[in-house]
């Protein structure tokens, strides 16, 4: 694949220069619904990917043990809280799981109604065996008894590299999107190459440990995945594109779910309990290549919450503006969990001082939750 060049794109409410947070008349569908979210997290580094643990009121989500910067040797951990926040109830870190490593990475969760974790690990050799990087898959009780879903790097219909929108269908298949890389034409001839990564495809991977994993027709630059109403649907969104979709894997059957309209594209997908919780708008990086658009970099959106088939989208406003990402919805489908950042506006002015236009600085991330319409 040859891309050609790299694109900012900045859409709708969050991002408008001359007019901060108001959105455009097609942007905002249905009701909104205001209110400030609740914090989870206040911790340095990044907490991200939070998801709801089935059969309770409590999340995990992976966030660094040691903080936040550029120090060295930090420990990705996954965290186990209560939706209202408080106390780390449990930890869940390598050096729970590996008996001689104390600093590998561990993120991405899911937990499947079975209370089976998958996560992604990034660290050293697990011991035993030779995966510096794989989707890990274990009792969430008992995580040491781990089995190896799938290692990366690997060859399949392309190089993948790593993993993102880890999600259990049942309790025996993960879905996930592989993330390939591509290299971007050099800007002089003595400059040095650049090069993207993005999410490719919607990758179906066998939990059992066999290894096997293999693309889902029509997913091609996918941008999100989600489990549907069965472990034989899923929900995903495409790079540059309006549209939900809905597909049935045992059958191939594609259905528009939902579409936003012309000048919105949709991301971070995520159905629980007969509705969808989408992004839209916000900051993303594109770039361009004549198979279409290669969404490379997301910083968040705005939240839309969607009923397949109803036709209407209801915005999720809050009183202060921000931008999300990641958000899940719990298993009744009244709340969502997401990272989140309080926009702050930063005034542009002219070379005589006057202000000509704003520009939205997202602060740090943290975990949200925020009341579904």
């Amino acid at each position: 694949m040859s891309v050609r060049y790299l694109t900012l794109l900045l859409l709708g409410a969050a991002c408008a220069h001359s007019e901060p947070f108001e959105a455009p008349d097609d942007a905002l569908e249905g009701p909104l619904v205001g209110g400030e979210p609740l914090q989870l997290t206040y911790a340095d580094g990044g907490p991200s990917a939070p998801a709801w643990i089935p059969g309770g009121d409590t999340i995990i989500y992976s966030y660094p043990r040691r903080g936040g910067g550029f120090a060295v040797n930090e420990e990705g951990c996954l965290a186990v809280l209560s939706s209202d926040g408080g106390t780390i109830r449990r930890e869940i870190c390598s050096r729970t799981i590996f008996a001689t490593q104390a600093e590998d990475q561990f993120s991405l969760p899911s937990v499947s109604a079975g209370r089976r974790l998958a996560f992604m690990h990034v660290g050293q050799a697990t011991a035993g065996d030779a995966v510096r990087e794989a989707i890990l898959a274990a009792p969430l009780d008992t995580p040491s008894a781990y089995t190896i879903v799938r290692s990366f790097p690997f060859q399949g219909d392309a190089f993948y590299l790593a993993a993102e929108d880890v999600q259990w269908l049942g309790e025996s298949r993960i879905a996930l999107l592989g993330i390939a890389q591509e290299e971007l034409p050099r800007p002089c001839p003595t400059c040095d190459p650049e090069t993207v990564r993005y999410p490719r495809a919607v990758l179906l991977a066998d939990a059992g440990g066999s290894g096997a994993t293999a693309p889902v027709p029509g997913t091609m630059l996918a941008t999100s995945v989600s489990a549907g109403e069965s472990e034989d649907v899923i929900y995903y969104t495409l790079a540059g594109d309006s549209r939900i979709y809905r597909q049935v894997l045992s059958t191939g059957q594609v259905m528009v779910a939902h579409d936003f309209g012309a000048s919105i594209v949709a991301r971070g997908v995520h159905y629980a309990a007969g509705r969808i919780v989408a992004m839209i708008d916000g900051r993303f990086t594109v770039a361009e290549d004549e198979i279409g658009s290669v969404h490379t970099s997301e910083s968040g959106g705005m939240l839309q919450v969607v009923t397949p088939g109803a036709g209407v989208a209801q915005a999720v406003v809050t009183a202060t503006p921000m931008w999300f990402r990641r958000p899940a919805l719990s298993a009744d489908g009244r709340t969502i969990v997401a990272e989140g950042e309080r926009l702050q506006l930063n005034a542009i002015r002219n070379s005589v001082g006057t202000i000509i236009g704003y520009d939205t600085v997202p602060g740090p991330t943290s975990i949200w939750r925020i009341a579904a319409p």
